[in-house]
């Protein structure tokens, strides 16, 4: 601790020392020494000075704390309380308290608390304000309230300091990565101008001030008392839902969201808003469609897998990749809806059966039975199963049910469980994946919808006066595409519908593309974006895996080469080739990974850049076992790596085996004795990045 007077003081409070905390510094750090190994002295001490200075902030946070550490929570609460009775504006106990109150009693009782502490927080509170976000971040999350959750941990971020910054960012962008169910929630969502004057303008001021400090519940008071005055207004409706929303009220949210579309009068910004108020409807609707896992124990026995095997209507179903290869490994089989292959090839399947546990005949311990299925067809799919499995399992067994996923009905439209036998290569999966998708948006079209008051969109879209709700109810399949992971394109349905292209929105050059929402950035007009907007876009959608407007960011990016270079050409380029092995575009492939190689020219350590571009491509063309390039990369591995790389042929052969490319299996046999490259005397192969170690 400082001794200088004029130092910042040791409390936190923002003050100089000689103003502050100056006569009890030497107890002070008394103290701090007396807790590494006398803290019941320590604790006493702190008892006494806090008696004889019963207005200093930092001594009854400093016994909270202590109290909060030996789990008397309630003591250390009712000190700040009694602290708060006499200075209830200090920011330092408040955030001491708002942290006590939402351990104990979770946000929702907090939320006043919390409010108020981040309202009178300073800048010198900033660490403790981001931790605190950061948890209720985290717990909205946990609660099925993504918007919420986004918005506190993005907060957080804003208001980490240095030291935190990475661990915030990093939370945020797993907060993103790993929830495109949550599509578009998980970005900013915007206040609307209201163009209002006199005390409702006033009152509009404060109510954004109020949202940019995360206290969304005044926030939304405020718009809701403005409403009283201003009805009709659609853009205080829109912020009314916004703030409520964040504030972690999405049903109170979807209401206001939908009387503020009927009331705006920019049409894209109306279809928007009903767009999220149809998204919130379903996220939060008891329709819903739930994946259950059935599990017991059964007597470990391998009678139950030769019953399974011998079944027509049981096949056994690929291994994963985590599963363990030894006697202990897990079994896996599937129970087919019927027999009958599709159309396309292939077979429908009701349920997964998991087998985990020694399952040698004679062995003594139990095997785990799973059998996973839609909440509709569990009952039948167990039925059947037990039916197959016979004695193998006690009329006395109980099951635990378990809800693996649970998301809105209208999904499993769009999901299907099949089963290939032989297995089919990745690429003709998409294919046919493809191919069935286009059935499903046929039928979405036909299909009665909540949202359309149970109309179809086409017939929706017959009707000029539905013209609103036709739009956000595509720009709503929009969103249920890019959640499971579907980027085909919607041009025919817009067409089909009469949907009107977007107005393109333009930016300040000093705006950042993180601050646009989701929604938005689908409408940005890339070719007047700034250098440094274009990357933002390229990094943000990538990170979102929003396929189709990230193959737009890209172009955008590789038409300014001074931006290319920043970002990095050969990252930019593989991003390419991932969208092309994506839609199966064999040119752009070949385009992507020539212009990758070309990176590598000039790199000092060329010979492993190319290495692992040579093996990336390989893994990307596996996916077409037929490939015309793939024995030609197979050559060039053979030629220039194995002998050098040694290790690379055996990792390769794996790859080729696990595809289902054993005929080119000759093709990997190296034909010189083995030397390592000077190149990598240093630099051991098993430190290579593989793209199938992912």
């Amino acid at each position: 601790m400082s001794h200088d007077p004029y130092s910042p003081c040791i409390c936190g409070s923002g003050k100089k020392l000689k103003f502050c905390c100056q006569d009890i510094l030497t107890d002070m750090q008394r103290i701090k020494r007396l807790l590494d190994n006398q803290p019941d002295a320590a604790e006493k001490m702190l008892h006494n000075l806090y008696a004889a200075h019963p207005d200093k902030a930092v001594l009854v946070t400093e016994l909270a704390e202590l109290k909060r550490d030996q789990d008397q929570e309630d003591k250390a609460f009712d000190l700040c309380v009694e602290f708060l009775r006499r200075h209830p504006d200090e920011p330092r106990v408040l955030l001491c308290l708002a942290d006590l109150s939402l351990k104990r009693d979770g946000f929702e009782s907090s939320r006043r608390i919390i409010h108020r502490a981040l309202q009178l927080a300073g800048p010198e509170h900033s660490a403790r304000v981001a931790m605190m976000l950061g948890s209720i971040g985290g717990a909205m999350m946990q609660t099925g309230r993504p918007a919420s959750a986004f918005a506190h941990v993005a907060l957080a971020a804003r208001h980490a300091p240095s030291e935190m910054k990475a661990q915030i960012l990093s939370m945020l962008g797993s907060l993103v990565a790993e929830s495109s169910a949550a599509w578009p929630f998980l970005g900013p969502l915007q206040l609307l101008p209201t163009g209002l004057a006199g005390e409702s303008a006033d009152a509009d001021q404060r109510a954004r001030r109020l949202s940019e400090l995360g206290c969304w519940e005044p926030s939304a008071i405020l718009y809701s008392r403005i409403t009283q005055t201003e009805p009709d207004n659609g853009a205080v409706r829109h912020n009314l839902g916004i703030s409520q929303l964040q504030d972690g009220h999405p049903r109170e949210a979807a209401e206001s969201l939908h009387r503020a579309a009927g009331l705006i009068d920019d049409f894209d910004m109306a279809a928007e808003t009903e767009t999220l108020a149809c998204l919130l409807d379903l996220d939060h609707s008891e329709d819903r469609d739930s994946i259950i896992q059935r599990s017991c124990r059964v007597p470990a026995s391998s009678q139950l897998q030769e019953q399974l095997q011998r079944d027509r209507r049981v096949v056994r179903a690929p291994n994963e990749s985590n599963d363990a290869p030894d006697k202990s490994s897990i079994q896996r089989f599937r129970l087919l809806e019927d027999t009958k292959p599709l159309p396309e090839g292939g077979q429908l399947f009701l349920a997964s059966i998991l087998l985990a546990g020694d399952a040698e005949e004679g062995s003594s311990g139990d095997t785990l039975l799973s059998l996973t299925a839609r909440d509709s067809d569990m009952d039948s799919a167990w039925q059947v199963f037990r039916s197959i499995a016979d004695a193998c399992i006690a009329d006395d067994v109980e099951p635990d049910d378990t809800v693996v996923e649970s998301r809105p009905s209208c999904f499993a439209n769009f999901d299907r469980w099949v089963h290939y036998d032989p297995p089919v290569s990745t690429e003709a999966n998409r294919k046919q994946t493809r191919a069935w998708f286009q059935n499903c948006l046929q039928k979405w079209m036909k299909t009665p919808q909540a949202q359309l008051n149970g109309l179809s969109p086409v017939q929706s879209a017959e009707d000029p006066e539905r013209r609103l709700q036709t739009s956000a109810a595509f720009l709503t399949l929009q969103a249920i595409c890019r959640r499971i992971d579907h980027h085909e394109s919607l041009d025919e349905i817009r067409q089909a519908l009469g949907v009107p292209e977007p107005g393109r929105i333009r930016l300040d050059s000093g705006q950042s593309i993180n601050s646009v929402p989701l929604l938005l950035c689908l409408r940005l007009a890339l070719d007047e974006l700034t250098d440094r907007q274009v990357l933002q876009l390229v990094n943000r959608t990538a990170m979102a895996r929003d396929i189709r407007l990230m193959e737009r960011a890209l172009d955008e990016l590789i038409s300014r080469p001074e931006a290319l270079e920043v970002f990095s050409p050969r990252r930019a380029h593989l991003l390419r080739a991932s969208i092309a092995r994506y839609d199966g575009s064999k040119d752009v492939l070949d385009e992507a990974f020539e212009a990758a190689r070309s990176t590598a020219e000039n790199d000092s350590d060329a010979f492993r850049v190319r290495l692992e571009l040579d093996l990336k491509e390989l893994s990307f063309r596996l996916d077409d076992p037929d490939d015309p390039r793939i024995p030609q990369l197979l050559q060039v591995l053979s030629d220039e790596y194995f002998v050098k790389v040694p290790e690379i042929a055996e990792v390769v052969r794996e790859e080729l085996t696990r595809t289902g490319c054993e005929h080119l299996l000759s093709e990997v046999e190296p034909t010189v004795e083995i030397a390592v490259s000077p190149e990598l005397q240093d630099k051991p192969a098993s430190k290579l990045w593989l793209p199938w170690q992912d």
